[in-house]
C-alpha cells in the first residue's frame, strides 16, 4: 500500500503487519475499529467494525495504522452524522413543547 514511510521519507517499509497488545485477561491478537450507524439509539446501534493494519518503517521505526474497508467506516460515520443531527433537532424542539404543555395548563 505506501512505499515510503511518512516521517522519514526511507523506502524501507515493512507492510501489513498484525499486531497485539499486553492487555492482561482481555489481550487481543486482532484490533478493530468501530463506528456505530446508529449512536443515539439504545439497543440497535448497528455498530460497523474494520480490522486495523500496521506498516512500519525499518529505517527510524515510524508506525502508521490503517484500517481495512474505510469506506464502509465512512458511510457508518455519515450516516450516524445524521442520527445525530436529527437527535439535536429533536432535543431543540423539547423545550418548547414543555413550554406550550406548561402553558395551556
Amino acid at each position: 500500500m505506501y512505499s515510503k514511510c511518512f516521517y522519514c521519507g526511507a523506502t524501507t517499509i515493512i507492510p501489513d503487519v498484525d499486531f497485539s497488545d499486553d492487555g492482561g485477561p482481555y489481550r487481543s491478537p486482532n484490533h478493530q475499529v468501530v463506528v456505530e450507524r446508529n449512536p443515539t439509539a439504545f439497543f440497535k446501534r448497528e455498530p460497523v467494525f474494520a480490522q486495523t493494519r500496521a506498516y512500519i518503517c525499518g529505517t527510524c521505526g515510524y508506525v502508521a495504522l490503517f484500517v481495512e474497508a474505510p469506506g464502509r467506516l465512512y458511510a457508518a460515520y455519515r450516516e450516524a452524522q445524521q442520527h445525530l443531527e436529527k437527535q439535536q433537532r429533536q432535543d431543540e424542539q423539547l423545550p418548547r413543547l414543555i413550554q406550550v404543555t406548561a402553558s395551556e395548563t
